[in-house]
């Protein structure tokens, strides 16, 4: 958690030393998560129930700096199997959940902020809350942990006017990646691939 409230404190002061009229966004995003690796070993569903926003402030005429958060879900359900273990044996239907809370810093870089369509670049470097749950009928294993994580992302704005002024639709491609996450059935890491889809707003 310390590592957190480091990057908060530096995307605070770099806002802090930029320009008392500095241009801020909010975008609010749904999100579609795709996983990969271990992930997908464990969950291997789509989910299409998370959300995102994104607080960003304007550094220069091409860069913002801000903090990420949201929410995302993976689950799937396996049909009722004989669990042995020893001499102990369980049937039931097995239930698996992953949920994530992301808490990071980004950078984002916007080649042009002028004209019509914004595409962007942007890195985002913290942690997420990741809440493991495996049950078997009413019996299960639950594990809350707070790995690092890193998300290179791509995007584009599409402004609702002529000129950009940080509202418009966005759309964006992220890659989450958690490299140091293991527990149980998950190894090597967790992995996903996320499709968002939202508006920015001003403030």
């Amino acid at each position: 958690m310390k590592k957190i409230y480091l990057l908060v404190a530096l995307v605070v002061g770099i806002v802090a030393n930029t320009e008392a009229q500095v241009n801020s966004y909010l975008a609010l995003n749904w999100s579609s998560s795709i996983p990969f690796g271990s992930l997908k070993d464990y969950t291997e569903n789509t989910s299409s129930s998370g959300f995102e926003f994104d607080l960003g402030f304007e550094v220069t005429s091409n860069i913002m700096v801000g903090m990420t958060s949201g929410w995302n879900y993976h689950s799937q359900k396996i049909n009722r199997a004989t669990y042995v273990d020893g001499t102990s044996s369980l049937s039931a239907v097995q239930t698996r959940y992953v949920s994530f809370v992301p808490v990071m810093a980004h950078v984002k870089y916007a080649p042009s902020m002028e004209g019509g369509f914004q595409p962007y670049f942007g890195l985002a470097i913290g942690a997420q809350s990741v809440k493991y749950e495996q049950w078997f009928g009413r019996y299960g294993f639950v594990e809350t942990k707070w790995p690092f994580a890193i998300s290179p992302e791509i995007g584009i704005a599409i402004p609702f006017t002529t000129y950009y002024d940080y509202s418009g639709l966005n759309i964006k491609v992220k890659y989450n990646m958690m490299p140091g996450y293991e527990y149980r059935e998950i190894s090597g890491g967790l992995s996903s691939l996320n499709i968002n889809v939202g508006f920015i707003l001003p403030i």
